[in-house]
């Protein structure tokens, strides 16, 4: 799989996750329970995309962790490979 799907679908995990996590604002009667367990839910489905995106973004030549802000990048920083 390319770099960039891989950053697709962390972002889209990642963001999803913090979606969940606001989505007691529609709910006409909520509880503050509600809430927190939305939260809680949110923040687990966010982190658990900042960890596929930090195992699974790599340089396929050294296998060091590529940056996971910003764009994506042409060679690897650490051994200068080509990254496809």
């Amino acid at each position: 799989m390319r770099q960039f799907n891989k950053r697709i679908i962390m972002l889209c995990i990642t963001m999803g996750g913090l979606i969940f996590a606001q989505m007691p604002v529609f709910i006409v009667d909520r509880t503050e329970t509600t809430v927190y367990v939305f939260a809680v839910i949110g923040g687990i489905i966010a982190f658990t995309g900042l960890l596929w995106g930090w195992l699974n973004i790599k340089c396929p030549h050294c296998g060091h962790s590529l940056l996971l802000r910003g764009g994506c990048v042409e060679c690897c920083p650490y051994c200068g490979g080509k990254i496809e």
